[in-house]
């Protein structure tokens, strides 16, 4: 992961990291995903599945998670998430504006 800090990171506004991954396909899989999450304080706001174009029961799950590569925590949890995946990718990060 990248620490170098982007352009729009110099705003004081909170930050959204989008990803997308998949796991395999045995019992407490997406659970042990989700456990760095939990340890490293890291809040995920949204979770959606969707089914894999590649195989039968196969899953693609996209996750929003508040903070970016600025945040130590945010780094620990997602390299720890990574290790796990079958298919990993940051979809992005990018400043969350309040309407």
């Amino acid at each position: 992961m990248s620490t170098q800090p982007h352009a729009w990171q110099a705003c004081d506004l909170p930050y959204k990291t989008s990803i997308v991954f998949s796991v395999a396909n045995r019992p407490g899989a997406l659970y042990r995903m989700l456990i760095p999450l939990a340890e490293n304080g890291v809040q995920m706001v949204r979770i959606e599945s969707r089914p894999a174009r590649n195989d039968q029961w196969e899953y693609n799950f996209f996750i929003d998670l508040e903070g970016s590569d600025r945040d130590p925590n945010v780094v620990k949890a997602l390299d720890a998430m990574r290790a796990e995946a079958q298919h990993w990718r940051v979809l992005g990060m990018y400043p969350v504006f309040e309407a």
